[in-house]
């Protein structure tokens, strides 16, 4: 069973929004974390060196319209890769 292009785009388009937010962000490590979204999740990826980063992440993409529930997968290294 094929997905619609359009769900296909508008998650596409809330991943890149949540990213482009972390971005913004003065913090320059949270630039690297990536973004998934699909049907109101939004699970973050990628590593950093403090548990507040992580958090910081977090609440940041929380705010992203359509996001229902955030998924942190972002581990805590003591050097990100």
């Amino acid at each position: 069973m094929s997905v619609p292009l359009e769900h296909e785009a508008t998650s596409y388009r809330i991943a890149a929004i949540a990213e482009s937010r972390l971005g913004e962000s003065s913090h320059p490590a949270l630039r690297k974390i990536l973004c998934k979204y699909d049907q109101g999740v939004l699970v973050l990826r990628g590593r950093l060196t403090t548990f507040f980063h992580t958090q910081l992440a977090q609440e940041i993409v929380g705010r992203v319209e359509g996001v229902e529930r955030v998924v942190n997968q972002i581990e805590v290294v003591s050097s990100p890769i």
